[in-house]
């Protein structure tokens, strides 16, 4: 399931992460996250909280998660947590 963007970045405006996880298990799924990666970026500036990606579709596509500036894409919570 797909969170609207507006949606995320409300409740990141609201919260104050220090980080943001992203995930697309499909590839088809890679435009509404990349949108949501160039939301936060506009929005935040310079107070964007890093960007760790996640799941299948980044796992398999890693010259986008450079492309995004995202910290790098983790396969589960202990490689989140060693990006962080």
């Amino acid at each position: 399931m797909f969170v609207p963007q507006e949606g995320v970045l409300q409740a990141i405006e609201e919260h104050k992460p220090d980080a943001v996880g992203i995930s697309a298990t499909m590839l088809l799924s890679i435009p509404k996250a990349v949108r949501v990666v160039e939301g936060l970026r506009l929005r935040f500036q310079g107070d964007c909280p890093r960007i760790l990606l996640g799941g299948r579709a980044f796992i398999s596509a890693p010259g986008l998660v450079k492309e995004l500036g995202a910290e790098g894409a983790a396969t589960d919570i202990r490689s989140a947590l060693a990006l962080m």
